[in-house]
């Protein structure tokens, strides 16, 4: 599902300053993107408490736990952004890709359907029952597009480690298929 303009201003702004005082950021290179790793949430950042009533929200259900937030870089500084289609393999039950900045459009796959976002939106899916992944792209020297990967479970603690296929598994092939045909 599609959401637009997620959080206000302040959490916004909140999210990059955790990004520019982040000092673990790794080069993934398989993915062209860095991952920032090891983000200070502070008790001021309301933006978990919006998300968590976004999910909500979209879902019926008010029994969400907030998992965690991973934020990533995806430019051609790191290589080549390639994100193809998977399953997550882990314990989250929803997950919100949240666009927090970007100068290239890079739509997010989700099955067969194409979403394509603006810096403040996010589209939520089960990143565990739904195949995600990106369209083929080619980024030039200074585009990039930076997100945050919001997870959230349940309280029944689901454990989906069977969902961690290999990328060429037969599973993925439809939706191959049509990332390719893009």
């Amino acid at each position: 599902m599609h959401i637009n303009n997620v959080l206000n201003q302040s959490e916004i702004e909140a999210i990059k300053k955790a990004l520019t005082e982040c000092s673990d950021i790794e080069e993934q290179s398989e993915y062209g993107r860095y991952m920032y790793h090891g983000l200070v949430w502070t008790n001021d950042n309301t933006f978990k408490s919006t998300l968590l009533h976004k999910a909500s929200e979209l879902s019926g259900r008010d029994d969400w736990l907030f998992v965690g937030a991973a934020c990533a870089t995806y430019t051609a500084e790191a290589g080549e952004p390639n994100l193809p289609p998977h399953f997550d393999g882990d314990n989250t039950d929803l997950i919100m890709t949240y666009q927090i900045e970007s100068n290239k459009q890079w739509g997010v796959g989700v099955d067969t359907h194409v979403y394509t976002l603006e810096d403040n939106d996010a589209v939520a899916f089960h990143p565990n029952e739904n195949i995600h992944w990106r369209p083929h792209a080619d980024f030039q020297d200074g585009e990039y597009v930076t997100v945050m990967f919001a997870r959230f479970a349940l309280p029944v603690g689901t454990n989906y480690a069977h969902k961690r296929f290999d990328v060429n598994h037969p599973i993925f092939d439809e939706v191959k298929a049509y990332r390719d045909s893009l």
